[in-house]
């Protein structure tokens, strides 16, 4: 295994991917923090997967910008305190 855990949330294929930092806890469980991410991921529309890699501390969300935008998916990210506000 690379580090990376999945989640895919519908069958359609993303319409766009977007990176997103993560900032997790030094010694964090990188599945814990996996599993908070992808929690609050499954309650935004339009998101279709997500992938988040430990060693990069980045997750990669697909979705399609109809129901979601990459700023949109981030706030809601951002309670976590995984996830820094964009500057």
């Amino acid at each position: 295994a690379d580090g990376t855990a999945v989640k895919v949330y519908s069958e359609k294929p993303p319409c766009v991917t977007a990176t997103i930092q993560v900032t997790p806890d030094d010694g964090a469980d990188p599945a814990d923090t996996a599993e908070a991410l992808f929690d609050v991921l499954g309650t935004v529309p339009g998101v279709v997967r997500a992938a988040f890699n430990a060693k990069t501390r980045s997750l990669e969300v697909g979705f399609c910008e109809s129901s979601a935008t990459e700023d949109s998916i981030r706030r809601t990210l951002v309670p976590t305190g995984l996830v820094s506000p964009t500057e």
